[in-house]
């Protein structure tokens, strides 16, 4: 649910106006900062957090642009939360 709820927001809310009115590289920066932002307290936390979230959401933004469907990206984010979540089962 984490990775459609986000996905939702950030490539459909926010990332699909955004085309419209910027270039796609520009819409993908500026969500990819705003996803990088919203996980400074996520795994891992801080600041190398918020910048592999920015790496990964350029790269989910990209998904999107070239598959013109919020499909791929939603998957591209679900398997690393599902790892996430599987391990920190496991270490509890």
């Amino acid at each position: 649910m984490n990775s459609f709820a986000e996905e939702m927001l950030y490539r459909g809310v926010l990332f699909a106006p955004l085309l419209r009115q910027v270039t796609a590289n520009q819409a993908i920066a500026m969500t990819a900062v705003l996803f990088g932002i919203g996980h400074y307290h996520g795994t891992p936390s801080g600041f190398p957090g918020m910048a592999l979230t920015f790496v990964v959401g350029w790269i989910f933004g990209l998904a999107m642009v070239e598959t013109r469907s919020i499909l791929l990206p939603w998957f591209l984010h679900f398997v690393p939360d599902a790892v996430i979540y599987v391990t920190s089962a496991f270490q509890n």
